[in-house]
């Protein structure tokens, strides 16, 4: 299996775009900083249809869009986190959430690579 794009991801700004003749607004997810400017390399989208167009709905996909375009320094800092955890844990011999930290790490860390 071949890697996520890597990071880092920025989201674009509001955008109208028109699936099948209907109205959307558009956040992109886009990668790959090349001197300063973005490359426009796609890594996700956001659409909102034009019906649910609410202020509560708008921050809800730009909520998500951010989260989205966060992914590549959470994983890396989930990864740092893994590794002093497991790391305090085998050395110190601790019980009990240790074990349940370190196992919902590593399930985060496989689902986001696809394992």
């Amino acid at each position: 299996m071949m890697g996520h794009t890597p990071g880092p991801w920025e989201a674009d700004d509001w955008e109208i775009v028109y699936i099948s003749g209907h109205k959307h607004y558009y956040l992109g997810i886009h990668n790959n900083l090349m001197d300063g400017e973005w490359s426009g390399t796609g890594v996700a989208v956001c659409l909102l249809p034009e019906e649910s167009d609410s202020k509560k709905d708008r921050e809800a996909v730009k909520a998500n869009s951010a989260l989205i375009s966060a992914a590549p320094e959470l994983l890396e800092a989930c990864k740092a986190a893994l590794n002093q955890i497991q790391y305090l844990h085998e050395k110190f011999q601790t019980t009990g959430s240790g074990s349940q930290v370190l196992a919902r790490l590593y399930s985060a860390i496989a689902k986001a690579e696809g394992k």
